[in-house]
């Protein structure tokens, strides 16, 4: 079974081939759904990361999902929830729930996610 019959059958991933494309990783792909505004090149996605837009009385516009930027690294478990901005160069802790925007070079933990240290 190839990567990307598991990513398409075990996942659910909006425009994965443009995400390959972008140098993508999904180093252990189980679990994953990824929703999102803008997603950049050379990024990392571990099992069970929820990547989605923030449900209110009315249904879904594109500014409620998350962008992430290049180069990020998201551990196992991970929840990025809303309109929010990932910066480039940010590592996201395992279990973190991300609701607020994140800077560049910034590596952040917890629930909810908070700043620990630059990278």
């Amino acid at each position: 079974m190839t990567d990307y019959f598991r990513l398409k059958n075990i996942c659910h991933i909006e425009n994965l081939d443009e995400l390959l494309k972008k140098n993508t990783k999904f180093d252990h792909p189980y679990g994953i759904v990824l929703g999102y505004r803008k997603f950049e090149e050379n990024c990392k996605v571990y099992q069970n990361v929820t990547i989605g837009g923030k449900y209110g009385d009315k249904s879904i516009y594109p500014q409620d999902y998350p962008s992430i930027g290049n180069n990020v690294t998201i551990y196992a478990g991970a929840a990025i929830i809303g309109g929010i901005t990932i910066g480039n160069n940010v590592i996201i802790g395992a279990n973190s729930v991300v609701l607020k925007d994140v800077p560049d070079n910034s590596i952040v933990y917890g629930n909810p996610a908070t700043i620990i240290g630059r990278s």
